[in-house]
C-alpha cells in the first residue's frame, strides 16, 4: 500500500489530501496545499512552522526543509537532456485522466527553469 499524501494546516486546522499525481489540494486559509498523491509528495506553504504532515497512524510532524535554487545548478548539457527526457518518459506513462488533469503553476515553473537551463548551456 502506497503511503498517503496528507497533511493539517496549523491555522486553519484543516487535514487536505492529495490522492493522484495531479491532485492539488489547498486548505480553506490557503496557507498550505500538496500535490502529487501517492505518485510523489509535493507541499507548498507560506510559513513551514503550519505545515504538519500526517503519517499512516494519525501522528502529525513539522517536516523539514530545504532551500532550493530558482535556477537548476551547473549542470551537463547532456545530464539536464536526461532529465527532460525523464519527464517526457514520466508523462508518457500517465493515465489518459491523468494527462487530461490540471497543471499546477508549481509544475509549470519546475519545466520552465529545466528548460532555460538548457537553452543557457
Amino acid at each position: 500500500m502506497a503511503k498517503r499524501n496528507r497533511a493539517k494546516c496549523g491555522l486553519c486546522l484543516q487535514i487536505i489530501e492529495s490522492l493522484h499525481a495531479h491532485d492539488l489540494q489547498v486548505c480553506s486559509c490557503g496557507e498550505i496545499s500538496l500535490t502529487g498523491g501517492t505518485t510523489y509528495y509535493k507541499a507548498i506553504c507560506k510559513d513551514p512552522k503550519n505545515l504538519l504532515l500526517i503519517d499512516e497512524d494519525g501522528h502529525e510532524s513539522t517536516p523539514t526543509f530545504e532551500n532550493k535554487q530558482a535556477i537548476l545548478p551547473d549542470l551537463k548539457k547532456e545530464d539536464l537532456m536526461s532529465m527532460l527526457k525523464l519527464q517526457i518518459d514520466t508523462y508518457d506513462k500517465m493515465s489518459i485522466s491523468e494527462r487530461h488533469a490540471p497543471v499546477s503553476t508549481y509544475e509549470l515553473q519546475s519545466l520552465a527553469m529545466l528548460i532555460y537551463s538548457i537553452l543557457k548551456v
